[in-house]
């Protein structure tokens, strides 16, 4: 089913992100807790981050691993520092490939997409707009290819992501769809058949937002975002519009 957490605020570490919270994503890689279907999360795992101090193109680091048995990740997380992380794990769709290229979050220029869900590659077949690879196809990297080529030629992030999900689902009925897409400056993350989450309180030293498929922790502040929803955060706000399904 996979899992997918969004940092935007002041700079921290990767590892405060994806590491070191109490139900971090790799506690939720063996132990997630709003799972709604799977019960782990461990054919890979990735993150992208952004340093645009340097230039405007997220970092990446992805293995086809579980979060948990990479002896690199724990050197590396604590001292990267980002204001804007994309952490995910990915819980393979039955028949298609484990492998570094088909695992979130994926990049192009200066965005970067995660998947959070499942979906029949006839739904997603229409919607190709260029000529991309099908050979041991994977839901995730076609809907990637999908979201980029309409953000980068200019379409508005919120409708593009609600447009995507409204087709998808018209065609596949029983498909799941949380996407998440970020430019290192806000994220549009949409809920359609899996949790999603977040936290929100620019008042907090570290400051900013937290959107999440899960709570990271107990904090009472959590806000779960109703099903068939579309959000739009920045460290300074989150609006909420529903999806036309």
């Amino acid at each position: 089913m996979c899992r997918h957490v969004m940092w935007l605020g002041r700079e921290r570490s990767l590892g405060s992100v994806v590491l070191d919270p109490e139900w971090s994503l790799q506690r939720q890689a063996y132990e997630p807790r709003q799972q709604w279907h799977g019960t782990m999360n461990v054919d890979g795992f990735g993150i992208a981050w952004y340093q645009k101090r340097l230039r405007g193109e997220p970092a990446q680091y992805r293995r086809a691993i579980p979060i948990w048995a990479d002896p690199s990740l724990p050197t590396l997380a604590p001292i990267v520092r980002s204001t804007a992380i994309l952490g995910s794990l990915r819980s393979t769709t039955i028949g298609q490939p484990i492998q570094e290229t088909d695992t979130a979050p994926f990049v192009r220029g200066r965005w970067a997409f995660s998947f959070n869900g499942a979906v029949s590659l006839d739904a997603l077949v229409p919607l190709v707009e260029r000529s991309i690879s099908f050979v041991n196809p994977c839901d995730a990297t076609v809907l990637a290819s999908i979201v980029f080529d309409r953000v980068t030629r200019g379409d508005v992030p919120e409708s593009v992501l609600a447009d995507v999900v409204s087709q998808c689902a018209a065609k596949d009925p029983g498909a799941r769809l949380n996407l998440m897409l970020t430019n290192g400056s806000s994220v549009w993350a949409t809920t359609h058949g899996a949790s999603l989450t977040y936290l929100h309180d620019k008042g907090l030293a570290e400051g900013g937002v937290l959107v999440a498929s899960e709570p990271l922790d107990d904090d009472p502040r959590w806000m779960g975002v109703p099903d068939g929803s579309l959000i739009l955060a920045d460290p300074g706000s989150v609006a909420r519009q529903a999806l036309d399904l």
